[in-house]
């Protein structure tokens, strides 16, 4: 590390790590920075080192129905999952990330001082030029720093999009026909239902089943802004006279 004419540190790479300047658009790499896999050896991370890491189309989709019924009551539950597609969770790039526009912050818990890398001494507001200091005060960071000047993309935010959701349920009891017969009506069934109760998934976004970026709908495989689910419960009354 070496200080400039203008007081800000000029870090050098320790050797054997490649630089991603080219990626992440910042001036120079610096502690903190993200580091990528250097695919083909040459130091230098750019469109080459380029590799597929999956796919937007699950190789498995279905879904399968539960139902029953005893002493009249009635009870039926649809579930439907997908397996093995991925899903660029935009909406996490955009809360870990920030510019220099200020179009994106750093909103999540994950990127607070302490658990992400920091290069200021939040004390005195200083910039902190000693590695040895660095090191300390980051030493339990999970998150990288800031690149302050425009999102890059990386792996980082393709997730496993896997998940069975429990897409509705629907409870029902038909009142005994000794009853309705008394009352005139040859059958009366009372039921809930509701849809969307709960989805099983690692994907860390609000929903693995999407296929949205903001300037349009159609984009399979991209988590972006996209209105989650919402859950919905009605009821009502079956009657036949």
């Amino acid at each position: 590390m070496t200080v400039n004419s203008s007081g800000f540190p000029s870090w050098k790479l320790k050797e054997g790590v490649a630089d991603a300047t080219n990626v992440i658009a910042a001036s120079g790499m610096r502690p903190g920075s993200p580091k990528f896999k250097d695919q083909n050896g040459d130091l230098v991370i750019d469109s080459n080192d380029k590799v597929p890491i999956g796919s937007a189309l699950p190789y498995l989709t279905g879904g399968f129905n539960l139902s029953a019924m005893v002493y009249g009551f009635d009870i039926s539950a649809a579930f439907n999952f997908s397996v093995g597609n991925k899903v660029y969770n935009g909406d996490k790039l955009a809360t870990t990330q920030r510019t220099r526009q200020g179009r994106f912050r750093r909103l999540q818990a994950i990127c607070a001082p302490g658990t992400a890398w920091t290069n200021v001494d939040w004390n005195t507001g200083a910039l902190i030029v000693d590695p040895d200091m660095l090191a300390e005060i980051n030493k339990d960071c999970k998150m990288f720093a800031p690149t302050g000047e425009s999102l890059f993309l990386s792996d980082y935010y393709v997730e496993d999009a896997s998940f069975l959701r429990f897409s509705s349920l629907t409870i029902g009891y038909t009142i005994p026909q000794s009853i309705t017969q008394w009352a005139h009506m040859s059958k009366l069934r009372i039921y809930a239902s509701a849809s969307n109760l709960f989805c099983w998934t690692n994907y860390t976004g609000y929903d693995p089943e999407v296929d949205c970026r903001r300037s349009t709908p159609m984009t399979p495989g991209i988590d972006f802004s996209a209105y989650p689910k919402s859950i919905g419960i009605i009821g009502g009354i079956n009657l036949s006279f």
